[in-house]
């Protein structure tokens, strides 16, 4: 039989039924039905109609019944609503009196609805109850296929009990990663910390983190104190920093907390742009999970060859010896620490202070984002692959909503150029733009690129510098020591963790959180 247009008919182009319209149906040889069909028992209004697909030329060995015409697009497909008989012939009646618009299951406005009686004979050819159960098994996989995941950005109708249930809200900075959030917890542990009655001045023992130090500041810093945390986070060998470890425990350089605790710490800095902040965080213990979890977001790609020795060094030493920098956003879930610190040291400038925290830990619903120190999170991750038991890894955690957070730019110093950039010269440099200085003029580099980092990449560079100071990247264009120098604009907080949310890799040293965390105050035995 063939399902005729039954709206065209009654002259609505989106298919409502203006006029009482009759059904036509014609016997055709090959039975087929061009059309929507619903197969099934649904109720009128249930939510997320299922079960509803296309069936254009599909054969329909089976006598029907015709139950409605959707009224309003999109409910039903605009389609005929079918379902199967238990006997190969109905005789249809027509309604014996009319339809109140408002009470029809669909909402058509019938006046009146004869319907003419008519035979319905499946096609003798063709095995009627395998092909039906054909349909109804393609409908049934259609509907327990998995539905679309929600906008990751939020929607105002969902920002109460549904957001809350879905982790679906809409946020300032940050959007979730994946439908559903995962609580975080930061956790105690029993930090190793040196005792200055033995170990000297803590001035002596810490360093920057180990990835910032050059070969004139790591000889300095390793012949200042032979208990200088350089002799493990820089050690001729990881088997020298176990070593190292093992005999300054021994000796009472370092000593082990006797109760877990969670700590606060504070840095006050002057940065590159000589504004003076303050940073508060809290370092504590996390979970090591894989990024796949969407607990602990990336916004950098990393090196093969660094997690490898950085590996070997935890294998070895058994210890966390530096702490990830970590973002999250939410408001800070602790009191800041109060009376004198117990650890205070001011390194390259930056002073920081260190307060112990009496804690059970503290839980957050949102995710943490890797500001510094991608290399020792994912080999912490690694590590643990290897050995289950070593569950937690060490970081210090910081509120995105602190006014002492700030992503300072890092220039490029270029030595040449496969791609020559275009610009418009300006009398000074335009920070409000991606920026490059040559033979003693600004220009001004237009781009579509919401990160200066990447835009800079068409130009094929070559022989590449990184400096935070745009004076020392135009001074070393003076000096002849570079062709040009590009003056990048430095990413938003917000934009870091949008990136992240997403699963983007931000190009190399696009972010330049400053200060670094010192290295040497706490260690996190595993």
């Amino acid at each position: 039989m063939e399902l005729r247009r039954l709206a065209a008919e009654g002259g609505d182009t989106d298919r409502v039924l203006e006029e009482a319209t009759g059904v036509g149906v014609v016997v055709v040889g090959g039975r087929r039905i061009g059309g929507e069909i619903a197969l099934g028992e649904h109720g009128a209004h249930r939510r997320g109609e299922l079960g509803v697909r296309e069936l254009v030329d599909e054969e329909l060995e089976e006598a029907l019944e015709l139950r409605g015409v959707s009224a309003q697009r999109g409910r039903q497909a605009r389609g005929i609503d079918v379902r199967r008989l238990e006997r190969p012939y109905l005789e249809l009646q027509p309604v014996a009196e009319p339809l109140d618009p408002s009470e029809h299951a669909h909402g058509v406005p019938f006046r009146e609805a004869p319907v003419q009686e008519l035979d319905i004979v499946p096609d003798p050819g063709v095995d009627v109850p395998a092909r039906v159960d054909e349909l109804e098994h393609e409908v049934r996989r259609a509907a327990l296929r998995a539905q679309p995941p929600l906008r990751l950005d939020g929607e105002h109708t969902l920002d109460d009990a549904v957001g809350d249930e879905i982790g679906d809200h809409a946020a300032e900075s940050i959007r979730r990663f994946g439908s559903l959030k995962s609580m975080s917890r930061i956790s105690p542990f029993r930090a190793l910390r040196y005792d200055m009655e033995a170990a000297g001045p803590l001035q002596d023992l810490v360093a920057p983190p180990y990835d910032v130090i050059d070969a004139d500041s790591h000889s300095v810093l390793w012949h200042q104190s032979e208990y200088n945390i350089v002799h493990l986070t820089r050690p001729v060998s990881p088997e020298l920093a176990a070593e190292n470890l093992a005999d300054w425990r021994e000796k009472g350089v370092l000593r082990e907390e006797p109760e877990p605790a969670l700590w606060w710490i504070e840095q006050e800095y002057t940065g590159p742009d000589g504004v003076a902040r303050k940073r508060e965080g809290i370092a504590g213990s996390i979970e090591a999970t894989p990024y796949s979890a969407g607990k602990v977001l990336p916004h950098e790609l990393t090196h093969a060859d660094v997690k490898e020795l950085r590996l070997a060094i935890l294998r070895a030493t058994r210890t966390q010896l530096e702490p990830i920098f970590l973002l999250y956003d939410a408001e800070v879930p602790v009191e800041a620490g109060g009376g004198d610190p117990v650890m205070e040291v001011d390194d390259r400038g930056v002073a920081t202070r260190v307060w112990r925290l009496e804690s059970d830990g503290v839980d957050l619903d949102v995710p943490f984002l890797i500001a510094d120190g991608h290399h020792r999170y994912e080999t912490a991750v690694a590590f643990r692959e290897e050995e289950p038991t070593a569950t937690h890894t060490f970081a210090v955690l910081v509120s995105s909503r602190s006014r002492g957070v700030e992503i300072f730019p890092t220039h490029r110093v270029v030595r040449e150029v496969g791609v020559k950039p275009f610009g418009f010269m300006t009398s000074i440099w335009d920070t409000t733009s991606l920026a490059m200085y040559q033979t003693g003029h600004f220009y001004r580099l237009e781009s579509d690129d919401d990160l200066d980092t990447r835009e800079i990449e068409r130009y094929e560079l070559e022989g590449v510098e990184y400096t935070p100071s745009a004076e020392k990247a135009v001074q070393a264009v003076d000096d002849e020591l570079a062709q040009l120098a590009f003056l990048v604009r430095a990413p938003s907080v917000g934009q870091v963790f949008e990136y992240a949310a997403r699963g983007e890799a931000m190009p190399q040293k696009t972010t330049f959180f400053y200060p670094k965390l010192t290295s040497g105050l706490l260690l996190h035995p595993i």
